[in-house]
């Protein structure tokens, strides 16, 4: 999926720009996913009013229209919004599913630039060393074995797979960290399964690249 239509990074500089300015990697303290109240956008500070991600509560009779975003926290208590939604919609229709997966990319590779300043790389919310990584590189992994065996062990290279030769495989996209001690750690960019070179594996492949350099970056 293509975020650069929301916010552009720029590694060199340590910078992002958004629609409101442009912005340093180390003025940020947190990032969130919300939905606010579409009568309360534009009207205040940003993601006062907002709606939970789940079915709104039985009995009680609310707006249900909403705009997804992303939610940036600077040090000095300014609050940033990415709207990613460019209509009012509503939970669990299939333009709020769409709107999520953008939203969580966003918050994703934002806080891969931000937690650049420390020492710890944190996936799925597990903390690992960058001293521990001891090489790392972007698969392609075969669909139909994705959560069923070691992460990234069949995977496909320019459309073919090295376990069949299946025509027109799926496969997610991702970043196989392997440790010091043999472990194999998955950071799956793709959402969902795509099919290799389409527009949804090539933008995923670009999260992928940006991704991979910053932890290159940092473990030399």
């Amino acid at each position: 999926m293509n975020i650069d239509e929301y916010i552009k990074f720029d590694d060199i500089n340590k910078k992002f720009t958004i629609p409101s300015g442009r912005y340093s990697y180390s003025d940020v303290v947190r990032v969130s996913v919300l939905n606010e109240k579409a009568k309360y956008k534009g009207k205040g500070v940003p993601f006062t009013a907002i709606l939970p991600s789940g079915p709104l509560p039985s009995g009680i009779l609310q707006d249900p229209y909403l705009f997804v975003g992303v939610k940036i926290v600077l040090k000095d208590g300014t609050i940033l919004a990415i709207y990613v939604s460019k209509e009012k919609t509503m939970v669990n229709t299939n333009q709020y599913i769409q709107d999520r997966k953008v939203a969580e990319k966003i918050k994703e590779v934002m806080k891969m630039c931000v937690k650049f300043k420390d020492e710890y790389l944190e996936v799925d919310g597990k903390r690992y060393l960058y001293s521990d990584i001891l090489k790392c590189s972007i698969q392609n992994e075969d669909a139909n074995f994705k959560g069923k065996t070691k992460p990234f062990t069949h995977t496909i290279l320019g459309g073919t797979t090295f376990m069949a030769g299946a025509v027109e495989p799926m496969m997610y996209v991702g970043i196989k960290l392997t440790l010091r001690d043999g472990s194999v750690i998955p950071i799956y960019v793709s959402n969902e399964k795509v099919l290799f070179n389409s527009d949804k594996y090539l933008s995923d492949l670009k999260v992928a690249e940006s991704i991979l350099s910053k932890i290159k970056e940092r473990v030399g």
